[in-house]
């Protein structure tokens, strides 16, 4: 569980990736916040003062057809902050749903990571110069390849090994996910990733520097 001051620092750093008009920035917030919660579950663990929080299900209700790009994106935020994705649809109500599976500090820590990154994925693209109908679906694909790839990037680096082997799913949240035997259906379209359009997004996902997310140390700190 996060104690006061560890849940504030991250509560900032998502603040931060919310509020920011710089896109890199954001994504530098929200790689931060993954760190410090991978950093805090390993002190508990050697203290030895771990309490088992609930498993449960965070809804995040979208649009009536669940967009391609936003299953990646929640994908990726799910395999980098110890969640489950699954999506839910109901077409009588015009409504889907996007649904992280975890801890109670995992799945609500993964929701306000999938919407900061979901508008910094949007801003991206509305800057882009080439933009249309025709190339948001590969930019935005890109975008979400591109920020799957800086988490793995960063938790390749020597120095977080060990925090890296804290992010994974525990066998709790891995039981309850099995039990729910949802359906593997992929019928995604073919992905142009050699087009123009997909390359401009996957550097904007990747595009982050590791020193910028410690500068943002001093800023939720408060020295």
């Amino acid at each position: 569980m996060f104690t006061g001051k560890m849940e504030d620092r991250i509560k900032k750093l998502l603040k931060i990736a919310e509020q920011s008009t710089f896109p890199h920035e954001a994504e530098a917030a929200l790689l931060k916040a993954q760190e410090l919660m991978a950093i805090h579950r390993i002190s508990v663990s050697i203290s030895g003062d771990a309490v088992e929080e609930e498993i449960e299900t965070h809804e995040i209700l979208l649009e009536a057809r669940l967009e391609e790009w936003k299953k990646l994106l929640g994908t990726v935020i799910a395999e980098n902050f110890r969640c489950y994705p699954f999506f839910r649809r109901w077409k009588s109500r015009h409504l889907s749903a996007l649904c992280f599976l975890g801890r109670h500090q995992d799945v609500a820590l993964a929701s306000a990571v999938f919407h900061a990154a979901a508008l910094g994925a949007m801003s991206c693209y509305g800057k882009w110069q080439n933009k249309d109908s025709s190339t948001r679906r590969e930019f935005l694909m890109g975008f979400c390849y591109g920020l799957k790839e800086q988490f793995e990037l960063q938790k390749q680096k020597e120095e977080n090994q060990e925090w890296a082997l804290a992010l994974v799913v525990d066998n709790g949240v891995k039981k309850v996910f099995e039990d729910l035997d949802m359906k593997k259906a992929d019928r995604r379209r073919p992905l142009d990733c050699c087009s123009t359009a997909f390359s401009s997004g996957y550097a904007r996902g990747l595009r982050h520097n590791v020193v910028r997310g410690e500068a943002l140390e001093g800023v939720v700190s408060g020295t």
